[in-house]
Formats: C-alpha cells, sequence, structure tokens
C-alpha cells in the first residue's frame, strides 16, 4: 500500500464523514434557513473531497512515469503520423 492509497482512503473517508454530519444538521435543525445552510454545506466541502480522492491516483500515476527523452517524444510524433 503506497502513501497516496492512504491519502484516497483519508480524503474518502472524510467525504462521507462530512456528508453524514451534514445529513445530521439538516435532520436535526429546525428553521427552512438553518437546513438550507446545512443543505449548501452538502454540495460543497463533502464533494470536493470526494472530487480530490477521485482525482489523486491520477495525478500521483502522472508524477511516477518517467518523461520522455525528446527523440522518443519526436519518434512517436512520427510513428503516428505514418499510422
Amino acid at each position: 500500500m503506497h502513501a497516496s492509497d492512504l491519502a484516497v482512503d483519508v480524503l474518502l473517508a472524510l467525504g462521507v464523514a462530512a456528508q453524514l454530519l451534514c445529513v445530521a444538521g439538516i435532520l436535526v435543525m429546525r428553521t427552512t434557513l438553518d437546513r438550507l445552510h446545512y443543505a449548501a454545506a452538502c454540495t460543497t466541502v463533502p464533494a470536493f473531497l470526494i472530487l480530490a480522492a477521485t482525482l489523486l491516483p491520477r495525478a500521483t500515476r502522472a508524477a511516477e512515469q518517467p518523461a520522455p527523452t525528446a527523440d522518443e517524444a519526436a519518434g512517436e510524433v512520427t510513428r503516428t503520423r505514418v499510422a
């Protein structure tokens, strides 16, 4: 297990916990404006945590791959034009 896997797990757990906390706030609050406050939080905070957990593996995978040399990059362009 890599550190990025652990970070994804933590971000997902925080996103789910934040969503549950917001839903609990909606259920507990008495006035409509208080409920609306928690409903707005449901659509922002947990969503960004889950988005970060989704994008993190792609970012770490791209960072682990070595960058192609200039010759390799030129060769790939030439091959794609011929094909």
